[in-house]
């Protein structure tokens, strides 16, 4: 299972050139990268790949990315200090944080391997205009069941309707027992 996430990750810096060459900076330097509950730990090589660790070495550093930072990265923002654990060498890993926080999926990159340019481009402009298209949609429900919960006789009540109204009630239960109270003691 380890060789996937090393494959995953070589895949990765094929795809950004730019970032194996930073990553090829830490040659020979080992890391265990935590990222969903799989552990990896990756030796650096000079060409900037990862590869296993080998047998009579251990993971300098440990950087554990938390679960709530994939919804981030998804969105194509880079994770930071905040979002990670870290144990070990500190400095090592602070410095890998920014490589490995700029690591993205590219499918376009793919698509063109396999398809040429003029099919992977029509195919990645159809993506994009689905996403948007379906997020525009969602915007669209979104501020109509807004407007349709701010309107004046719509069933569901505002919370300022709401406690206004728990308010009252409060009040008329007081009201109650007070008159119950006294009604006991003209009894």
């Amino acid at each position: 299972m380890m060789w996937i996430s090393h494959a995953l990750i070589n895949h990765l810096l094929l795809q950004q050139p730019e970032l194996k060459q930073g990553l090829s900076k830490f040659t020979g330097r080992t890391v265990r990268l935590t990222a969903l509950g799989i552990h990896t730990d990756m030796h650096i090589r000079d060409d900037g790949y990862v590869e296993a660790i080998p047998a009579d070495l251990v993971a300098e550093c440990h950087i554990s990315i938390h679960a709530s930072t994939w919804s981030k990265m998804l969105q194509g923002e880079a994770f930071g200090v905040g979002d990670v654990s870290i144990t070990g060498d500190t400095d090592l890993a602070m410095q890998l944080l920014p490589v490995l926080g700029q690591l993205r999926y590219e499918p376009y990159v793919d698509a063109t391997r396999l398809f040429g340019n003029t099919v992977a481009s029509n195919l990645d402009h159809q993506c994009k205009t689905l996403w948007r298209t379906t997020q525009q949609m969602v915007a669209r429900v979104e501020g109509e069941v807004r407007d349709y919960m701010q309107e004046s006789n719509a069933p569901v009540v505002s919370q300022a309707q709401w406690q206004q109204r728990s308010e009252a009630i409060e009040t008329l239960r007081d009201d109650v027992a007070r008159l119950q109270a006294r009604l006991q003691r003209l009894e």
